[in-house]
């Protein structure tokens, strides 16, 4: 087959077919064949991962509420969603040929790509928060529960920091004042907690001072004794 013959002929036929139909035409068939695409996919994504029990491990180790009330499939969903759509505008804004709109969909696109990364990472932040605040919790020690919500904010508050920039791009001097403001919050934690231990300690030890003090009452008077006498 003679493709120099080919190639001008499809060309030909997609640029008939863009006149009869019109440019919005075009582009609202891509997208409806993209988002029945997606459905497609996101059903196989949904049953892989219910054949994996994806959602009942995460529930027996504890981790349900981490995510706020969103699950793993369904933010994993979303994203599919998110990315087909744009994929099929991509296509169809090429198609006739639309060169600003084919990059503003890229532009989308990498924005995307960078959320996505943030999601992840946040997600396993807060994924790790909950399971440290959960052992910290069960360990029924003194404060345990008050200890177990500070630890949890902690990792909480740096995961936010970390993806804050993937999220939002043009926010670095947000992010330093927050991270100043977890550098506060942090010394104000570690001043209050040498200062109980301090009160702790003093109380804790008051008592035996006080018996040792009694007990050598002897030893301290006669030393005193000798100093006035020099």
């Amino acid at each position: 087959m003679n493709t120099d013959l080919v190639i001008p002929f499809l060309n030909a036929v997609v640029t008939s077919v863009i006149s009869a139909l019109g440019v919005s035409t075009v582009i609202a068939i891509f997208l409806i064949f993209g988002v029945i695409a997606a459905k497609v996919i996101n059903l196989i994504i949904k049953g892989i991962l219910q054949q994996a029990k994806v959602e009942e491990k995460i529930k027996k180790m504890g981790l349900e509420r981490a995510l706020f009330g969103f699950t793993v499939t369904g933010i994993l969903t979303k994203l599919i969603d998110a990315y087909i759509i744009l994929l099929s505008l991509i296509l169809a804004t090429s198609v006739v040929n639309n060169i600003i709109m084919v990059q503003l969909a890229m532009a989308l696109l990498a924005y995307l790509s960078t959320l996505t990364q943030g999601i992840v990472l946040l997600v396993a932040v807060l994924f790790i928060a909950t399971y440290v605040g959960n052992i910290i919790e069960t360990s029924n020690r003194t404060f345990s529960h008050q200890i177990s919500k500070i630890v949890k904010f902690i990792i909480i508050y740096i995961g936010i920091i970390i993806t804050l920039p993937l999220v939002f791009p043009n926010v670095r001097g947000t992010v330093d004042i927050l991270s100043n403001i977890l550098v506060l919050f942090l010394s104000a934690i570690s001043i209050a907690f040498a200062i109980a231990v301090g009160i702790a300690l003093g109380l804790g030890l008051k008592e035996p001072i006080e018996k040792a003090a009694a007990k050598n009452q002897d030893l301290f008077d006669n030393l005193f004794k000798s100093i006035r006498k020099k």
